[in-house]
Order: structure tokens, then sequence, then C-alpha cells
């Protein structure tokens, strides 16, 4: 049993003198603790390259698809809202600030355009 447990446990990450020192009881439940860790960090990895390959394929299909039919992109907020709240809050300040100067050079646009109508009308006069 103790020939099985000792290469598990150095591949779990438990020191040569750590696996002497600890009983078998402890030593067990140290490889599955670290068997667990593994598989949540497995998870991860799984689930990271997911939401990738998702905002790949729908950067790609926007890309090359006609504008009315675009998929919405998906921020880390969508998926993890708790996680990245302030992030969202952040953007959305940011997305605030950009769409009223976008606004506002609309309407300075706007302005120059009238005022050159109104100047050529005047010309003509």
């Amino acid at each position: 049993m103790i020939e099985e447990l000792y290469p598990k446990a150095l591949e779990s990450g438990i020191s040569p003198l750590s696996f002497w020192e600890l009983t078998l009881g402890e030593v067990v439940q140290m490889i599955n603790a670290y068997q667990r860790k593994r598989e949540i960090y497995n998870k991860d990895i799984a689930i990271q390259q997911s939401f990738l390959s998702n905002q790949l394929l729908i950067g790609i299909h926007n890309m090359l698809g006609q504008k009315e039919n675009a998929i919405d992109t998906l921020q880390l907020w969508d998926y993890f809202p708790e996680l990245f709240a302030e992030e969202k809050i952040i953007y959305d300040k940011y997305q605030k600030e950009n769409q009223q100067y976008e606004m506002a050079e609309s309407r300075y646009s706007y302005a120059e355009r009238y005022n050159e109508i109104l100047k050529k009308k005047g010309d003509d006069d």
C-alpha cells in the first residue's frame, strides 16, 4: 500500500519528509484533496477555452456576416457578474462618456453642415 501511495504523494506535491511524518489517513486525504483541486483547475481551463472559442466564432461570424445578422459579443461580466462587477461599472461609465462625446461631435458636424447651407443661400441672394 505504501509503495503505491508514495509516487502518488510525490505527484500531489507532498514532500518525501512530510510523507513519512504523516499518518496513512492524512496522506490519502492530501492526495484526494490534490486530485479535487486538479479537477477544478482542469474544469476552469476547459471553461476558459470554451469561452475563447465562442468569442472567436462570434467575432468571425460578425466579420464575415452581414451587419444586421451580427451577434452581440458577451463580456466577462455577462458570464461572471459578481466577479467582474467593478469592471462592468467602469466599462459602462466609459461607454456613457464615449456616447456623449459622439453625440456632441454629431451635433457639431450637423451645425457645420447647416451653417454651410445657410452660407451658400446667403451668397446666392
